[in-house]
C-alpha cells in the first residue's frame, strides 16, 4: 500500500473519481471517502486493518475503534448528554480510589443475578422516606 518513498515523505494523493483522497503517513494511510450521505474518514495500517474510522452521517459522526482505548487525563473528564448508554460485553467495572456517589433525580434500579453489599469497614445504612420491604423466599438475620 506504501512506497519507501511514503515511509519518509506524507504527501496526498486523490483518486481518479475524486471521490477518496489518501494521505500516506509512514506505514499508515489516511483515507478521506466521500459517501452519497457524507463521508468515511479511516486510518488504514501496512496489514489492510482500520484501528480508527470516522464516519460522517446526516445524524452525526460515529467513531469506530476497532482495537483498544486508552485515555489518561491528568484534570476531570465531563461528559453531558440527553442519554448516555455504556455497554460492555464482558466486564464492567467502576472504580474510585476515593468517594463514588451514584445518584438518580428518579428511580434508580439495579438488577443482577446475585448481589452483594459489602463495608469493609464501617456500617451499611439503609434509609427510605417511605416503607423498607425486604422480600425473599427466606430472610435471614444474623447468619
Amino acid at each position: 500500500m506504501t512506497d519507501s518513498s511514503d515511509e519518509t515523505n506524507a504527501h496526498l494523493t486523490t483518486a481518479p473519481d475524486k471521490q477518496c483522497q489518501r494521505l500516506h503517513i509512514g506505514q499508515h494511510v489516511l483515507v478521506l471517502q466521500r459517501t452519497a450521505t457524507g463521508g468515511v474518514l479511516s486510518l488504514v495500517a501496512a496489514d489492510g486493518s482500520q484501528p480508527i474510522e470516522i464516519e460522517i452521517t446526516p445524524s452525526g459522526p460515529i467513531l469506530r475503534l476497532r482495537s483498544g482505548l486508552s485515555v489518561s487525563v491528568a484534570g476531570p473528564i465531563s461528559l453531558s448528554a440527553d442519554s448516555l448508554t455504556i455497554q460492555a460485553q464482558k466486564q464492567l467495572s467502576l472504580v474510585s480510589a476515593g468517594t463514588l456517589n451514584i445518584e438518580a433525580a428518579g428511580d434508580l434500579t439495579t438488577v443482577g443475578e446475585a448481589q452483594t453489599i459489602s463495608a469493609r469497614l464501617g456500617d451499611v445504612r439503609v434509609e427510605a422516606n417511605d416503607d423498607v420491604v425486604l422480600r425473599g423466599e427466606r430472610v435471614k438475620m444474623n447468619c
